[in-house]
This record gives C-alpha cells, sequence and structure tokens, in this order.
C-alpha cells in the first residue's frame, strides 16, 4: 500500500490535512469520504510511524467531537439530532481505529480529554 512506503513525515501530513477537513467542515458531503480514507490510511500505516501520526490526529478529532457537540447545543434549534449524532458516531469510529493501533503512542492527556468527553 502507498502508506507503506511513504515516510512519517508524509502520512501524517496527509492525515493531518484529513482529520483538519473532517473537523473543519462537519456539514460537509464528503466527511464520509474523508473519515474512510483516514481509517485506510491509519491501516495501512506501518505501527512505527504511530509517534508521528497519532498524537496530533487525536487531539484534532477530540477538538471535533467537543466543537460539534458545544456547537450543537448552543444552537439547539438549528442543530438536528440525527446530523449531529451520525457526525459524532463517524468520528469516534475513526478515533477507535486511530486508539486500536496507535493507542500506545498516545499521550495520556489525550485519553484523560476522550473519556471527559465522553
Amino acid at each position: 500500500m502507498l502508506a507503506q512506503r511513504q515516510t512519517a513525515v508524509e502520512i501524517s501530513q496527509v492525515v493531518n490535512k484529513l482529520a483538519t477537513l473532517i473537523v473543519d467542515t462537519p456539514q460537509s458531503q464528503s466527511c464520509d469520504t474523508w473519515a474512510d480514507g483516514l481509517k485506510g490510511i491509519i491501516s495501512n500505516t506501518p505501527t512505527e510511524h504511530g509517534k508521528a501520526i497519532a498524537p496530533e490526529v487525536c487531539a484534532t478529532l477530540l477538538r471535533g467531537l467537543t466543537h460539534t457537540s458545544a456547537s450543537a447545543r448552543k444552537n439547539q434549534v438549528d442543530a438536528d439530532p440525527q446530523t449531529v449524532y451520525n457526525y459524532e458516531m463517524m468520528v469516534l469510529d475513526t478515533l477507535k481505529e486511530l486508539l486500536c493501533k496507535f493507542g500506545d503512542d498516545v499521550q495520556g492527556e489525550l485519553c484523560v480529554e476522550f473519556v471527559v468527553v465522553l
């Protein structure tokens, strides 16, 4: 796979961009595609690259969960609960993939933040 032939820095740039797109444009119809791409790259990335990609991607996805939850509560009239739920489940599924593969490479503070978000 492509991810196995790239350096940790190159993979990091791609996964960080995908995570940022997911978080910054949660209403986009492309969000599912970006999440699928991110999960695919994560699953094909060698475990030795975990320290280079996992902490920042985890932090970005957690930011998306907290931002979306806060926005939904703030704008309850405008927020479609099913849309918010689907987005949060997509982000959690992506986080699950990341943590299953690179959980040991994520710093403790991020894990605590993850628990607090839930």
